[in-house]
């Protein structure tokens, strides 16, 4: 279909309305009109306007209000997956520090004098030297790198919905396009380091934004329209952001969430805490009660229990801690759970929006808190 607008007092230019957002100038060819009357150019100019402004009405964008909505909820989910992020490097980061602090506790069974200097000299000299080689190791390297560069990831995200946002307020789209385009770095670099831990043949692509090329193509449509075109070609952009981020997450998800790894970790843990309480460093006291504040609230322990339940004390210090750290440990993996839903949420809002369909942020939004909920569970030590 070709329609014709007004070019100059005299002619008019072909439009072509086969375009991926709104119709562009065609190279098309230019019909002459006669100036044969004011009066005659005046009803064509009429005429034009009104056809033209209901073909780009036709094929308007995206709704800014929902747009505005979607991008405060994008902003907020994406704060999320970066705390998330961070709470998950915390254990494996700390792991060769847990070595460290277990071997040098352990030095406790050993006599006071020549021997327990010895064994402290050990673990001294050991800790100074690089780290070794291990199935371990290497995992949980690997592993604290995907989950930095996701942490850098979603702060990306959260900036790139900032300006989505502003975008539906006002003419921000050279702020926008720089964010998108920085979110897009910050995620290639995710998929590639999630690349290097997933299983063969899992294929995390490269991405790229169409949001500058979009941008500079609607330049000559209306200030309103340009803005929903612009939004509309932003949303596109958020839109394989979040699909590419769930992809590398998941990998990251499939490999930190292992049983073989959080098996690995949870006796890591379990002889670490073992030695805080046998060493006296903890007081067995102080371990159990938070326990007690659970089931019986205002209740308080015995300042000075029985020593002949000494052993029994101290054991039970021991498990109590060792199901309390058990439970944080499956609080972070149930946050990536969290993480997955809230990208693949934005996913399908982000659809529906460029779909012109009513979107409804209560998953996205549900999600978020939940991650919120457990990582401020994690914090308390509950």
């Amino acid at each position: 279909m070709t329609i014709f607008r007004l070019r100059t007092a005299y002619r008019v230019r072909a439009i072509s309305s086969d375009s991926r957002f709104c119709p562009r100038l065609a190279d098309g060819a230019y019909v002459v009109w006669p100036p044969h009357g004011a009066r005659r150019l005046r009803a064509l100019s009429i005429t034009v306007a009104i056809v033209a402004l209901t073909v780009i009405t036709g094929c308007s964008g995206i709704d800014r209000d929902s747009a505005k909505a979607l991008g405060a909820a994008g902003e907020r989910a994406s704060q999320a997956l970066d705390d998330q992020a961070v709470a998950a490097q915390t254990t494996l980061t700390e792991l060769p520090e847990w070595w460290g602090v277990h071997d040098a506790l352990v030095c406790a069974n050993t006599p006071i004098g020549p021997a327990r200097v010895g064994c402290l000299k050990n673990v001294r000299d050991e800790v100074r030297q690089p780290e070794p080689n291990t199935p371990l190791t290497k995992a949980q390297q690997d592993l604290v790198n995907v989950m930095k560069k996701r942490a850098a990831a979603a702060a990306a995200l959260r900036d790139a919905y900032q300006s989505f946002t502003n975008l539906a307020t006002y003419d921000a789209a050279a702020e926008t396009g720089k964010s998108i385009q920085a979110a897009f770095g910050s995620i290639n670099e995710l998929s590639k380091a999630a690349a290097s831990i997933a299983p063969q043949g899992v294929i995390l692509p490269t991405i790229s934004s169409t949001f500058t090329e979009a941008a500079s193509g609607i330049g000559a449509i209306i200030a309103e329209r340009r803005q929903e075109q612009l939004l509309l070609s932003a949303s596109r952009d958020l839109h394989t952001a979040c699909d590419a981020m769930a992809k590398a997450l998941t990998v990251e998800a499939d490999r930190a969430a292992s049983e073989s790894l959080l098996s690995t970790l949870r006796d890591e843990q379990d002889q670490l805490l073992s030695t805080f309480v046998h060493s006296g460093l903890v007081a067995p006291r102080d371990a159990l009660a938070p326990l007690l504040s659970e089931i019986a609230p205002g209740m308080q322990m015995v300042q000075n229990p029985p020593a002949t339940n000494a052993d029994v004390i101290t054991a039970a210090a021991v498990i109590s801690l060792t199901e309390r750290s058990r439970r944080q440990q499956a609080a972070v993996v149930a946050t990536y759970d969290a993480a997955l839903a809230a990208l693949r949420a934005l996913a399908a809002q982000h659809a529906k929006l460029e779909a012109k369909q009513p979107i409804d942020l209560s998953a996205i939004l549900s999600q978020a808190r939940q991650i919120t909920t457990i990582l401020s569970s994690i914090k308390q030590g509950s």
